[in-house]
């Protein structure tokens, strides 16, 4: 009996998954799709040494600025990379629907307003409206501007020993600039303390990508 539910269930979620996979390569018939490996199609730029922003540069410079990826047994995405379609996207109050994914990183962060459903992510940032007031914003300029001037440098320095990722720099300037605005407290990642937040908070994105 066991035995049969499983079946039955397996064959539910497979053909939720077929039919889904079918809904958003209709939508996305037309757009340019790189050559990907049997099976796993374009899942290796996500898991290649390189790592996946250089990985999806070079691709995006290989066949445009809106191509169509095949993840996890060829569930399609469409990878956007131009600026004006993005900002569009982004600032459109109908897309604020969460993708699955998300739901990986729950656990994680919270049902906040990074993954919350729309019902929600509107009560929250309904609530949070107040703290982007210009005068608000204004009176916190001057940290922007301190960890801002360390940010420089720091590229700086970098920069001095050639090509380099530039996420883990811009990753501890913002927890530097959040903590400090939001919190009031002073955190200092960006002179190396503190600093085991940033790499756990990569080494779990890095588990959810992958």
């Amino acid at each position: 009996m066991l035995l049969e539910i499983l079946m039955a269930l397996v064959i539910i979620l497979t053909a939720q998954f077929v039919y889904k996979r079918h809904k958003i390569n209709k939508k996305l018939k037309g757009f340019v799709s790189p050559p990907g490996l049997p099976l796993f199609r374009h899942f290796f730029l996500f898991s290649s040494e390189l790592g996946l922003i250089p990985n999806l540069l070079d691709t995006c410079k290989k066949y445009g600025n809106l191509i169509k990826l095949e993840l996890f047994y060829g569930m399609p995405i469409l990878l956007l990379t131009d600026k004006d379609l993005v900002s569009h996207i982004l600032n459109t109050k109908q897309v604020v629907t969460k993708d699955t994914f998300y739901e990986l990183a729950a656990a994680w962060i919270g049902d906040g307003l990074v993954v919350s459903a729309p019902s929600k992510w509107k009560k929250i940032r309904k609530l949070l409206n107040p703290a982007f007031n210009v005068q608000v914003i204004e009176h916190h300029v001057k940290y922007f501007e301190k960890h801002a001037i360390v940010l420089i440098e720091k590229l700086k320095n970098a920069l001095d020993r050639g090509g380099f990722d530039v996420l883990p720099y811009i990753s501890s300037c913002t927890l530097d600039i959040m903590c400090e605005t939001v919190m009031g407290v002073t955190l200092n990642t960006q002179q190396g303390e503190h600093a085991q937040y940033i790499k756990d908070a990569h080494e779990a994105t890095a588990i959810i990508v992958h």
